[in-house]
């Protein structure tokens, strides 16, 4: 990633002297500029000092001094300002004025907001209420350097020393602020580097609803409210949910809901708290709320349930396959059970195409099918076998899922990506996928639109075996629905492909 430019201006970082004093040794925020500027030094791969991020921060003014004509200097000259929050911090009148001298600063010469990468980050220490963050960061998750016991819930700091059991989840932080860092600043440079720049506010980037969750996947919903925040997604609800009143608990969630285009609810091993007046947890709750809200306005919805997820209670248990089976709660939703990497993307197409309408019925008999793409659950290998035969031997090119032994999560999808963007049709072969697995193939088909250069797939079919019949009711959808026969009967697919030569092909 080339940085280029006067390294030694910039990142700055604001905290509070009281926040690095340490009687044994080097302080909270000396070790957390040490380790920082090492893992910079990695991720860039530069080997001449002079060629270096520069990481400045004030290590002799004290707060009883004057606002050093020095300091905001180098405020003004700063790049990222990195913040670190605490107790102390937000009592500091001398940190408070550091904030708000950078953001005057960035608004006046650049903007605060690059590309939708905002130029603060705010670490936090130690829990600080968010009403009481400088405004400028209030709307931020932020990166927390703390863990709160789950019985007591008294927090405990990281103290990025070896030895202190936190250290691998400390170094994860670092790491994704450096990297965070580097993004940021190469958006800042492109933008400089235009002769006009498009000043973009962030009122106008697209707004997520993030459900809150258990409390074992706290971690991962901050983590990718982050990686959302990053790419210039404004995530709401900006604080925790009023979980002790339910009146204001349904007007807090209704409120954020308005304000989105997409909610995303993130499913755990685990209940979530629970909310006064309701019998259900807030993870329920919401994702009830939320099925409402969409039906009436149209909202996409993403239930994520990591993959190889085990269920610490009966209740869970059935709350989890009622998701993956229940229209009602599936109503507007798209159930995703992919590894975390691949949620982005879900999330960016999702974005782009809000609308979830009924697909328009293929019109039969108009187009050659010359690439057809045969989806099939990994079981029904054998059993697609005579289907993929008969279209082969008619002259089509047939398009398969991945399915080599050792390969992961991101190589399957991204060929069954790959498939459905050069594809000219689908075949659905529905057998002993289930009907899971059947939904979540429409589904995909259904956002593979925003992934096609030359518009939607042409026709969409789904072969639905004798066996498969037996065991769920026929489909309910526009797409073409073809009633298999044992053994394989290749007339029921005459009408439709067309065979070769028979028409035009675009």
């Amino acid at each position: 990633m080339g940085i280029s430019g006067d390294a030694n201006k910039a990142i700055f970082i604001s905290y509070c002297h009281a926040d690095n004093d340490d009687t044994l040794g080097e302080g909270w925020i000396e070790q957390f500029h040490k380790v920082l500027r090492s893992r910079l030094k990695a991720i860039t791969g530069v080997r001449n000092p002079e060629e270096e991020l520069g990481i400045w921060r004030d290590k002799e003014i004290q707060g009883n001094e004057e606002f050093s004509p020095v300091l905001l200097e180098k405020i003004n000259q700063a790049k990222i300002v990195i913040s670190i929050l605490s107790p102390s911090y937000i009592t500091s009148e001398w940190c408070l004025r550091e904030i708000d001298e950078f953001v005057k600063a960035a608004n006046e010469e650049a903007d605060l907001v690059v590309q939708n990468k905002a130029r603060l980050f705010k670490v936090l220490k130690t829990p600080v209420d968010r009403e009481k963050h400088p405004k400028s960061l209030r709307t931020q998750t932020g990166y927390e350097f703390y863990v709160i016991d789950k019985e007591t819930r008294i927090p405990s700091e990281f103290s990025l020393l070896k030895g202190d059991g936190n250290t691998a989840l400390a170094l994860q932080k670092i790491n994704d602020i450096a990297h965070g860092i580097l993004h940021t600043l190469e958006s800042l440079e492109q933008e400089e580097a235009k002769d006009t720049v498009d000043k973009q506010p962030i009122s106008n980037a697209p707004t997520v609803y993030l459900a809150e969750t258990s409390y074992d996947f706290d971690e991962e919903r901050n983590q990718i409210r982050r990686e959302l925040e990053a790419i210039g997604i404004r995530v709401l609800p900006e604080g925790d949910l009023p979980i002790r009143n339910p009146d204001q608990f349904r007007k807090a969630v209704h409120d954020a809901l308005e304000q989105c285009s997409l909610s995303i609810h993130i499913i755990g091993a685990c209940r979530s708290v629970g909310v006064a007046g309701f019998t259900d947890d807030t993870t329920r709750i919401q994702n009830q709320f939320a099925a409402e809200w969409s039906k009436d306005n149209k909202t996409n919805r993403l239930i994520w349930i990591p993959p190889d997820l085990s269920p610490e209670d009966e209740e869970q248990k059935k709350f989890i396959e009622l998701l993956q089976t229940d229209s009602n709660t599936q109503s507007n939703a798209e159930v995703l059970m992919t590894p975390r990497h691949e949620l982005l993307s879900v999330i960016g197409d999702s974005l782009k195409n809000p609308s979830q309408s009924e697909p328009e019925p293929a019109e039969k008999g108009v187009h050659i099918r010359k690439q057809i793409y045969v989806c099939y659950a990994d079981e029904d290998n054998v059993a697609v076998k005579p289907l993929i035969d008969h279209l082969f031997d008619q002259g089509h090119e047939i398009l398969e899922s991945l399915s080599a032994p050792g390969a992961d999560g991101q190589q399957i999808f991204e060929i069954h990506k790959r498939n459905l963007c050069d594809c000219d049709a689908v075949i659905l072969f529905a057998n002993s996928g289930g009907e899971f697995w059947l939904k979540m193939q429409l589904s995909e088909i259904q956002r593979s639109a925003a992934w096609r250069k030359n518009g939607p797939i042409m026709a969409v079919a789904i072969y639905i075996t004798p066996t498969a019949l037996n065991e769920n009711q026929r489909p309910r959808t526009h797409y073409d629905v073809i009633e298999g026969s044992e053994p394989f009967n290749p007339a029921v697919l005459s009408a439709f492909i067309t065979p070769l030569g028979s028409g035009d092909y675009e």
